[in-house]
């Protein structure tokens, strides 16, 4: 049955070996003098963990239910918006869990765009995933849609127009003047390459520093999470979704065999 549970942080979320390799690997990458020696930006960084991870993703799938990628769109002009109810979404589920042993599933009901993306935001904290961001996006997008419409503008007065060859009219930049000018401002404000390459190692590494905090501190509250071993579909026949005819949801789950989602399994306490 769908009930609520708490994700603790995984160990290897604060594991400092991994965090010091990490960033060791950052602070020895070598800025070549000249830019042609791309080998030069290369370091001799273990692998074996990313082999380790392919070979386990192997063994799961993901999958992420929503009223944008599932549900039925709005047919109206200028819309964005869909609706998928928790039911619908958990139907789908059942199809494409067929064939796994095992599946652990999260649910977000929502009566509106805002209710979901205060779901979506809290089950990203717990179950960080590309997918969950991506719809949080849309989600944050659908609440403000209708104040950011674009129409065309109908007032031509400032279009360029094509008379015999060359561009006319005040709305025409692209003349000879302002592209030598630019170019000339282009070369006089270009920036020295191994400048470029310094500054993004830089960003690079703090963006690294926030990625440690974040895995370190994620974990949380999962207002409806969901695991079944054995005969998924015939199992999900029987179990009551919540909210079932809420107009928005999003229903995000793993699938594989039941030893590959024993370590979340855990982590949420199921």
């Amino acid at each position: 049955m769908w009930r609520s549970a708490v994700r603790s942080s995984p160990l290897w979320a604060s594991d400092s070996a991994t965090l010091a390799s990490q960033s060791g690997a950052l602070s020895a990458v070598a800025l070549p003098e000249n830019i042609a020696e791309s080998g030069s930006l290369q370091s001799s960084i273990d692998i074996s963990a990313r082999a380790e991870l392919n070979a386990y993703r192997q063994t799961m799938d993901a999958i992420c239910i929503t009223p944008w990628n599932a549900g039925i769109p709005d047919r109206s002009a200028l819309s964005m918006a869909s609706t998928l109810t928790p039911e619908t979404a958990q139907n789908i589920l059942a199809d494409h869990a067929a064939g796994f042993d095992a599946v652990l599933a999260f649910l977000v009901p929502a009566d509106n765009a805002v209710q979901l993306a205060n779901g979506l935001r809290v089950l990203n904290s717990a179950v960080p995933s590309a997918s969950l961001q991506q719809a949080l996006r849309h989600a944050e997008a659908l609440i403000n849609h209708d104040k950011h419409k674009i129409f065309v503008n109908q007032d031509d007065s400032n279009l360029a127009c094509e008379t015999n060859g060359q561009m006319t009219g005040p709305g025409n930049q692209l003349n000879d003047v302002s592209m030598v000018l630019s170019l000339g401002e282009s070369v006089a404000g270009d920036t020295d390459p191994v400048a470029i390459l310094q500054g993004f190692l830089s960003a690079r590494s703090s963006r690294h520093q926030e990625q440690a905090a974040a895995m370190a501190a994620h974990g949380g509250p999962v207002d409806w999470a969901l695991y079944l071993a054995g005969d998924i579909p015939a199992q999900l026949e029987s179990v009551t979704v919540p909210s079932p005819e809420a107009p928005l949801c999003v229903l995000f789950a793993y699938m594989g065999s039941a030893g590959a989602l024993a370590p979340l399994k855990a982590e949420v306490g199921l």
